[in-house]
């Protein structure tokens, strides 16, 4: 993935994401959306969920899934949302803590990094000892 950073637009180039599918456990995500010919845009954070409080299997489309944005760029708040969640919100401002549905293309998992492990032998350091 390449982001290209112009004032407050983030542009994203990115390839195919490789899916753990299924998704097991929540997971931490970039929510882009299409801009120009091949282009995505990155306008927020959240999670997906291998699980929906809102949505029965049924009703979620093909190619969709479950995401609850945490946070969104000041910009895209009012983003139109592809499908409207339960509660009909349709804006992307209005949807951060909201299960609502998400384009699979449009998702670039974040990995996670690994709590580091202290080696045998090594000492926490002390400040002013």
């Amino acid at each position: 993935m390449l982001v290209a950073t112009r004032g407050m637009l983030t542009v994203v180039w990115t390839k195919t994401t490789m899916w753990p599918d299924p998704v097991w456990k929540d997971t931490h995500v970039q929510l882009l959306i299409p801009f120009g010919r091949s282009k995505k845009m990155y306008i927020a954070e959240g999670m997906l969920h291998p699980k929906s409080i809102d949505f029965s299997p049924e009703e979620i489309p093909e190619g969709y899934v479950v995401v609850t944005p945490l946070w969104n760029v000041p910009e895209q708040e009012e983003y139109e949302l592809d499908l409207p969640n339960i509660q009909h919100i349709r804006f992307l401002g209005q949807a951060v803590g909201h299960e609502v549905l998400w384009n699979k293309e449009d998702i670039e998992i974040i990995p996670s990094t690994p709590t580091p492990t202290p080696t045998p032998g090594s000492q926490p350091s002390t400040v002013g000892s």
